[in-house]
């Protein structure tokens, strides 16, 4: 097993949201709220986002909480429910799950030299 530095790994996954921001604000405003409610079920925001959400509050939410996991199991499993928030939402999220999952995988590969297993179904 390699040894991963999780803070290189963190940034990682951060920059990708940050980088890909544009494409994420282009979801359709309706489904937002659906969103909100898959993110909140999986306690990946708080009340105060669910009930005002956007998605520019659901990446701070999920970046917060990502600043104070220490091990990678921790950062697969908070990325697997975020992909998976997505995926329940359906339509245009899916798509944005499966391309977020493939910009993290590669990113991380490229970066770190490592392979990043989150464990997620897409059909």
């Amino acid at each position: 097993i390699v040894d991963v530095d999780v803070d290189k790994l963190k940034k990682v996954i951060n920059s990708v949201l940050v980088s890909q921001f544009a494409a994420f604000a282009s979801l359709p405003k309706e489904a937002i709220p659906d969103l909100a409610n898959q993110l909140y079920s999986v306690h990946l925001i708080n009340s105060a986002v669910r009930d005002n959400p956007s998605v520019e509050k659901f990446i701070g939410e999920f970046k917060a909480s990502l600043n104070f996991m220490t091990e990678m199991s921790e950062v697969q499993e908070h990325c697997l429910k975020f992909l998976n928030s997505f995926l329940a939402v359906s339509g245009s999220f899916t798509s944005a799950a499966k391309f977020l999952y493939q910009k993290w995988i590669i990113a991380i590969k490229t970066e770190l030299g490592i392979d990043f297993i989150i464990d997620i179904n897409f059909n």
